[in-house]
């Protein structure tokens, strides 16, 4: 960083210091959000400008929950990364890793899992884990009890995150007739009225009541999961050639996606950063992108904890008859 960037940067912390010492505690007092949180954030200021060129590490992840968390890292380490998600799934993600056109790539756990039958994979961290959002069209249920007896739409592609919806209602002895169809199925349902308790993964709960009038959020179901390790839904691989060529670039590389990672999971960081993705257009609103970040159930789990997380939920899917082939660590 130059000596003008260095002035810069103390200009505008006095100014923020001074900001925060003059905000009031009225309803209209001004607020000043801090940009850097140690351990959370990093404020672009403090980031060297260095362009890497063909050293950069290339990075495909799917336009979802699974690739949302990598956006802080997209804007904030231009330098480092070169991340492609606009139009991307996890199963193009894992196309294009395949086919050697991204040095890491984020897919689902089922995809690292055939990846792996075909690679020489690792598995660096998972980055996302299942969430799973009860809603309604109507306002008939004042807590998850209520929904005894009754008929819900489970609107969840994907076995897994099926196995774990059928587990949450029986380890909790939620008594109710679950009907599973996919997600765009059980949509169309819920606007022709013909659904009216439905269960959806996020982030598609969160933008599907925000474009329907009178349909709300009543439960995070995935509260209710009783196991010790979380449903994963995403995990961070790279080819273990690449692993082993730059063992400097993978560490550097876990410490900068972490960091990133926990700021957006967080109400401070979804909210300050949610803008950035409206202009991108990944949002149609402010409060939209916000609201979706913080519902995504962003996670970043590596070393021993993902070890552990990954093996206790893999055992719990080979209970419920998936089979998932686990990348070496």
């Amino acid at each position: 960083m130059n000596s003008f960037k260095k002035f810069f940067a103390l200009i505008l912390a006095c100014i923020t210091v001074a900001s925060l010492a003059s905000c009031g505690k009225g309803d209209n007092a001004a607020t000043t959000v801090p940009v850097t949180v140690e351990g959370a954030t990093v404020a672009p200021m403090d980031i060297p400008d260095i362009d890497r060129g063909e050293e950069k590490i290339s990075i495909i992840a799917p336009e979802n929950a699974m690739g949302y968390a990598f956006f802080k890292l997209a804007v904030d380490r231009a330098y480092a990364y070169d991340i492609v998600t606009k139009g991307v799934t996890s199963t193009s993600a894992a196309e294009k890793f395949k086919n050697g056109e991204a040095d890491i790539a984020v897919v689902s756990l089922e995809d690292a899992s055939k990846l792996s039958t075909e690679s020489d994979i690792r598995i660096l961290a998972v980055n996302s884990t299942v969430k799973l959002t009860l809603i309604e069209n109507g306002d008939t249920l004042t807590n998850v009890n209520d929904i005894k007896g009754k008929t819900v739409y489970c609107g969840i592609d994907g076995a897994a995150s099926q196995a774990v919806a059928k587990a949450i209602f029986a380890d909790n002895g939620m008594n109710a007739d679950l009907v599973f169809a996919s997600a765009t199925e059980v949509e169309t349902k819920l606007k022709n009225g013909e659904a009216k308790i439905c269960i959806f993964e996020e982030p598609a709960a969160t933008r599907i009541v925000a474009e329907n009038e009178g349909v709300s959020k009543k439960a995070d179901m995935t509260v209710a999961w009783k196991r010790d390790y979380a449903p994963v839904q995403s995990c961070v691989v790279a080819k273990a050639d690449f692993v082993e060529a730059n063992p400097d670039k993978i560490k550097e590389f876990i410490e900068h996606a972490e960091i990133g990672t926990n700021y957006l999971a967080s109400e401070l960081g979804a909210g300050d950063f949610a803008p950035q993705l409206v202009e991108n257009g990944y949002f149609s609103s402010d409060v939209l992108g916000r609201d979706t970040l913080i519902a995504c159930g962003f996670v970043f789990a590596y070393g021993e904890e993902m070890q552990t997380m990954l093996e206790g939920y893999c055992g719990f899917l080979a209970e419920n008859g998936i089979e998932i082939t686990l990348p070496k660590f």
